[in-house]
């Protein structure tokens, strides 16, 4: 129903504050919040103009006040009648005033509008949020650049100013002088960056000065929420619709309820997790599944990536922002380099714990090890946790619930479940993978095997290389007694889960239930073979380390690559396999430098890691005395592969060659092994050599080829072709040497 002639500006505002709704969306809210300032750029043009003033006739060097009254009212005509109105000012306070409350009304009906949220998080009052808006106007209507240049009385300061937002604000100089302060570098606005000062201005610490809303701000006001641009190459914003179903790794209960009850409730701000333990992957994976479960999203970055930023603490600043607006927390891998003592880990140190106790509400820093409690971070809101695989038992529980309706015996779940440390939703996975095509009858422990290949390949690809498995036991020529040491290497693990889980001697390890196992001797004697075998018998993959991409001669870099190199492998599902080991497991020397002590360093940095690690490390050397006496006391096994004698090497001869291959009558195997005294690998060279020569003739292959590629590889080893060694085959030397 209309309202009547009679009815004053008073009772008409009074009416529409009581009958407000909550505002639809953020743009409805926006919409009056800019009529409002309209309102007010009004009055303070009508307070500042003179009617009967000339307006300049070089218009275009200049804003007039009748295009600022066109832009502001719309209508010339009315707006000239309204500047010789004696009460227009009176009129248009009133205005204000109903506006300003019909405003603060509807938006205190709806607490999921954008700005209640950034007055919820920082703490804004009606003042600041006005001077955001004022801010903000020329980035969303450039009518608004035309109008602030004209009060600023310079075309080419286009943007708000303190001196024009005071005298848009406050009735009076005292309320000017009291709001300065919300223009300090402390006050929120200032210090969250909600805006900030344009730079280059002449004029410092000025009330001239202009200032712009932040980008990320003035999106999320108008209901844009994306992440800020400058983050996006080091930051990665996690959603529950795009978190895939992930790792569980157990957490002590008590503290991971209480990590849970704080995000739900959200009452507390300024907390420090210091999750450390298992893997990189794994305490992500941890976190993010709390995140998950209470529909919370999860900033994640990298420290190391932070470090190398020219500005770290503006970054950091901007991560927290991000992580206040998507109301999740954040988690920081790479959390050791604080610990580390660098320049760096110091500087970012200092930097995020300022701000940890300032802006953020609850962060996850990711390490390897544990933090002392007096690192710094002056809030005592901080917590310990350690973040652990599951034990054998649950492991169990889960293969026997999975494998439940299969043909697999009991014992060989038992064994599944003590060899491979796999998390429950990956064994999920893994028999989900097995069944693929199958009924749960059909399925095998092979199909097992298989699918755990798929899931449990970890990324060593750039520190190591994958050997595919080629040899059994059969193909390994070796005395028994050496034999029977490698297939009990093999029970330790088939039998782990009986006699750690069952009969009880986890209880008594301190450290790690892992397996160490030094192979030394020549050479080409079958060490790395020897390695092969083990993998196959076992079902686990074999990784052969890179020495050359892990050792660096800067100092701590060799226990950083080796950090990363442990972390893939420290659910104990492959075998690590370091050839040539002396480089990186030899003696300790006495400290005469730097570079001695920080050497030093390193070999105690790998004697913690092979005592914490649950799966089978291998090392091989040429000569075992090279190796440091504290790695051969933490060896489970050691097994010395001795050079083979005259009837192993004969066995070496006969195995070498395929069954398919065209082996002439001629080859006198005896006599091979009587006069070459070579190892297994120089033998295996000479009968691929020796394949490709016949091949080359369209020929079995002969004695004469054998010879042939002996006298190729004497050369390669540096040694003489003496006719001592070769005999009655001397002449076939001699024949291709004059040839």
């Amino acid at each position: 129903m209309p309202h009547s002639t009679t009815e004053t500006i008073h009772e008409k505002a009074n009416k529409e504050v009581t009958e407000a709704h909550e505002y639809r969306d953020p743009l409805e809210y926006l919409k009056d919040e800019l009529k409002l300032l309209d309102l007010r750029l009004l009055r303070l043009l009508i307070i500042r103009t003179n009617p009967d003033t000339p307006e300049p006739q070089n218009k275009g060097l200049y804003v007039t006040s009748e295009e600022i009254f066109s832009l502001l009212n719309g209508n010339t005509t009315a707006a000239k009648k309204n500047r010789q109105q004696s009460a227009g000012l009176d009129s248009i306070k009133n205005e204000i005033d109903q506006l300003n409350s019909k405003i603060i009304k509807k938006i205190s009906l709806n607490s999921d509008l954008p700005m209640m949220k950034l007055c919820r998080i920082f703490n804004l009052n009606r003042f600041e949020i006005q001077t955001l808006l004022i801010a903000m106007a020329p980035e969303i209507d450039k009518k608004y650049e035309r109008i602030y240049a004209y009060f600023n009385d310079d075309i080419t300061n286009k943007s708000a100013t303190v001196s024009l937002t005071l005298e848009l604000l406050c009735s009076n100089f005292s309320e000017k002088l009291h709001f300065q302060r919300f223009f300090s570098s402390y006050s929120p606005l200032f210090y969250f960056d909600l805006i900030s000062y344009r730079e280059n201005q002449q004029v410092q610490n000025s009330i001239s000065m202009s200032f712009r809303i932040n980008d990320r701000i003035k999106d999320f006001l108008l209901g844009i929420n994306s992440i800020s641009n400058d983050l996006l190459d080091i930051v990665t914003l996690e959603y529950e619709d795009n978190i895939k179903e992930t790792t569980h790794i157990e957490m002590d209960n008590d503290t991971y309820r209480k990590i849970l009850n704080i995000l739900q409730t959200g009452r507390e701000t300024n907390i420090l997790f210091w999750v450390h333990g298992s893997t990189e992957h794994e305490r992500y994976n941890s976190v993010k599944n709390a995140c998950k479960s209470l529909s919370l999203p999860l900033i994640k970055t990298d420290i190391e990536l932070l470090v190398d930023s020219p500005d770290v603490r503006k970054i950091l600043k901007k991560i927290y922002l991000e992580s206040a607006l998507y109301t999740a927390p954040v988690f920081l891998s790479g959390g050791d380099l604080l610990l580390s003592g660098h320049d760096k880990g110091r500087i970012i140190k200092k930097h995020l714990f300022n701000i940890l106790s300032n802006l953020s509400w609850i962060t996850f820093i990711s390490a390897d090890s544990k933090a002392p409690y007096d690192i710094g971070f002056i809030n005592n809101r901080f917590f310990n946790i350690e973040c652990s695989l599951p034990e054998y038992n649950r492991r169990l529980e889960c293969w026997k619930h999975l494998l439940n309706y299969t043909k697999i015996p009991l014992s060989e779940i038992k064994e599944l479940a003590g060899r491979f440390v796999f998390t429950e939703t990956q064994i999920n996975q893994i028999v989900k993978q097995a069944l693929e095509n199958k009924i749960p009858d059909e399925l095998s422990l092979d199909d097992i095997y298989r699918a755990i290949h798929t899931i449990s390949s970890p990324s060593l690809n750039f520190y190591a290389r994958k050997i595919k498995h080629h040899y059994g036991w059969d193909d390994i020529v070796l005395p028994p007694d050496k034999k029977r040491q490698l297939k009990e290497i093999c029970n330790y693990i088939k039998f782990k889960h009986l006699v750690y889980y069952h009969w009880g001697y986890e209880r008594k390890l301190a450290l790690g239930k892992g397996l160490n196992i030094l192979f030394s001797g020549p050479s080409g004697t079958g060490k790395t073979m020897a390695a092969d075998v083990i993998a196959g018998e076992l079902g686990l993959e074999l990784y052969r380390i890179d020495l050359s991409l892990i050792v660096s001669k800067y100092i701590g870099e060799t226990e950083k690559n080796l950090q990363k190199v442990f972390n893939e492998a420290s659910s104990g599902n492959l075998i690590l396999f370091f050839d040539e080991a002396d480089a990186l497991f030899g003696k300790r020397t006495e400290v005469k430098d730097a570079h001695d002590r920080y050497a030093n360093l390193e070999t105690n940095y790998l004697l913690q890691k092979m005592e914490e690690h649950e799966g089978i490390i291998i090392l091989a050397t040429n000569l075992s005395k090279n190796m440091d006496e504290a790695f051969l006391r933490r060896m489970h096994f050691t097994v010395e592969f001795p050079f083979p004698d005259e009837r192993h090497r004969e066995l070496i001869w006969k195995k070498t060659f395929p069954e398919r291959a065209p082996l002439s009558d001629d080859i006198d195997f005896k006599f091979l092994a009587e006069r070459l005294k070579l190892s297994g690998g120089n033998i295996k060279n000479i009968a691929l050599t020796a394949a490709f020569y016949a091949a080359e003739e369209g020929t079995d292959i002969e004695m004469r080829h054998i010879i042939f590629a002996t006298k190729r590889e004497f050369q390669k080893m540096g040694k003489l072709c003496m006719k001592g060694d070769f005999g009655d085959y001397y002449h076939l030397i001699e024949e291709d040497l004059r040839g």
